[in-house]
């Protein structure tokens, strides 16, 4: 044998010992990274690896750029920006690449955000999964080129007689071909998904009233069936037969502050009592596979804000990610044996670097970039913002970097309520609230982390009258940030407007619209708990997933409410 293949045989023989001893491949896997490009590549050309196993220590980073500028990678392979187009390349896994960012003359570079932060022209990025990242520059690219070809038409009539022929041509080819490929690959990428959260209104055409809109009467529709919301003109879409496809009386969204769907809605997961997690395909809801996870509490599964591939979740001591597309575990990290997760659900940050558990009476967050293990400042579980600065235990709210207060909360923490982000980056809390001083009642108040400044978004205050029971709020549409989903009870008979309604609104203005009746008993119901609907909103904002008992019926079972601006 070859040194390389005598190398696979021995890992092969580690993966045999392990899975033999009961544990998982994750000693295995390590081994594994440190094998060379060339080394995997002879192992699929030779037989010895397939090709799906090379491809899971393989990573995408992705480089927007939006503004004036460039960005390059040292491992080279990444161009992109002011007339370079080359803006994505796949690396190992766990590679660490670095990104410098270069703006162009008469422009600034402003700072990074996505898999980096700061304002530092160069930026360390772990591909420890897929990965994106823009670099923001002043200016605008699109403009420097267009005044480039107006002065062909200002020599043109001048010297008509004579220098029609010659300048012509001359300066026809010349800003031509210049300015065409410069500003077509640069703004493409970047105004596309920038300027989303802060413009798209995904409540356009929607209903924005504050009058009943009484529940009528809908057939249920079988599986993957579909049908329009009579009231409010919306497409509802069955996803389960919990008898049907399980044995089961209920399947449902985990829970509103848990992701339904992975960061580009290719898979999604639901849970069935009894029997467990399930994947299904994001987008055609088709049942996938029974998930083998043992997390320390049905909450605890948190999909990664960049990597579709990687689901979280403690299990015993440990922090483990589960990959669907390989349908493998490994583990993150091992923590003291006196660690025992349990409890609160977890939360992490949008950018999946920042996670925080229950795991103690202090709680525990854990950094996965950078492997730092902290303590939270107060008691309970540490509730990790969108943008891993901040996090919130009862109602205090501290700083990730060296767990300073910031600040005090006037609101309830102990209601239902949600963290999200707003569409200028800053932090905030949206819960429900009752009974509190001021008319600050209400179904949706957001109260900003940053800032500390409360607004009444669905509330008494503005006209939305006293607040409906059973709320649930989910607020992590990542590619839409701002976009919160409030479910609601109320009155069972859904005569009531908000009563057994999902509502959508936009934090960063204040719009609210209402999507959807969701026909669900809830706590009002015989089955209670189970029957709650837990409204989960997709990362693109434009879908969100609840589960019903269809007007107290004897099962439960998930739908999905899909936006006009939804885009399969």
């Amino acid at each position: 044998m070859t040194d390389m293949k005598l190398r696979w045989f021995a890992l092969s023989l580690m993966t045999l010992a392990i899975t033999g001893c009961g544990g998982g491949s994750g000693t295995a896997d390590e081994a594994e990274l440190d094998m060379t490009d060339e080394e995997i590549a002879a192992a699929v050309a030779d037989g010895t690896m397939t090709a799906a196993a090379a491809a899971r220590y393989a990573r995408t980073l992705n480089v927007v750029v939006s503004g004036n500028g460039q960005v390059s990678s040292s491992p080279a392979g990444i161009q992109c920006g002011a007339g370079a187009s080359d803006c994505s390349e796949t690396y190992r896994r766990r590679s660490k690449v670095a990104l410098t960012a270069k703006a162009t003359a008469g422009a600034a570079f402003t700072g990074w955000s996505g898999a980096c932060s700061g304002s530092a022209p160069t930026c360390t990025v772990d591909v420890r999964g897929s990965r994106t990242v823009s670099a923001n520059f002043s200016g605008d690219p699109a403009p420097s080129p267009t005044p480039a070809p107006t002065p062909s038409p200002s020599p043109s009539p001048s010297p008509t007689p004579a220098p029609t022929p010659a300048p012509t041509p001359a300066p026809t080819p010349a800003p031509t071909p210049a300015p065409t490929p410069a500003p077509t690959p640069a703004p493409t990428p970047a105004p596309t998904p920038a300027p989303a959260p802060a413009t798209a209104n995904l409540c356009d055409g929607l209903v924005t009233d504050k009058v009943a809109h009484p529940m009528g009467t809908v057939t249920k529709p079988a599986l993957l069936g579909s049908y329009t919301d009579p009231q409010f003109k919306t497409t509802i879409r069955r996803v389960t037969d919990a008898k049907a496809q399980f044995g089961a009386s209920y399947a449902k969204p985990v829970y509103s502050t848990m992701p339904a769907w992975n960061v580009d809605e290719t898979y999604l997961i639901l849970y069935v009592p009894g029997s467990g997690h399930k994947l299904f395909n994001g987008k055609t809801y088709a049942f996938i596979r029974n998930l083998s996870i043992s997390p320390a509490d049905i909450e605890h599964v948190y999909w990664s804000g960049t990597d579709p591939d990687a689901l979280y979740f403690p299990s015993g001591s440990t922090l483990k990610v589960y990959h669907p597309s390989s349908n493998t575990t490994e583990t993150v990290k091992t923590f003291s044996s006196s660690v025992s997760f349990g409890g609160d659900p977890i939360y992490g940050d949008w950018a999946s670097k920042v996670y925080g558990f229950q795991g103690g009476s202090s709680g525990i967050l854990y950094n996965v970039d950078s492997g730092v293990q902290t303590n939270g400042a107060g008691s309970g579980t540490p509730r990790v913002s969108a943008s891993g600065q901040l996090y919130v235990q009862g109602k205090n709210v501290y700083s990730v970097a060296g767990n300073t207060l910031q600040r005090t909360m006037t609101l309830d923490t102990g209601e239902h309520g949600a963290i999200g982000k707003l569409a200028n980056g800053q932090d905030f809390w949206a819960a429900t609230q009752f009974d509190l001083s001021g008319s600050r009642n209400g179904n949706l108040i957001v109260y900003n982390l940053t800032t500390g400044v409360e607004t009444a978004v669905i509330g008494q205050s503005n006209g939305w009258g006293y607040p409906r029971t059973g709320t649930h709020v989910s607020a992590h549409a990542i590619k839409n940030p701002g976009w919160v989903a409030v479910s609601m009870t109320g009155n069972p008979s859904g005569q009531g407007y908000l009563d057994q309604e999902i509502a959508l609104a936009n934090v960063n203005n204040g719009v609210v619209c209402r999507v959807a009746h969701h026909r669900s008993y809830g706590q009002e119901g015989t089955i209670g708990y189970w029957a709650e609907p837990h409204v989960n909103i997709s990362p693109s904002g434009t879908r969100m997933i609840y589960a019903s008992d269809w007007n107290n019926g004897s099962t439960v079972d998930t739908y999905v409410v899909e936006l006009p601006s939804y885009r399969p």
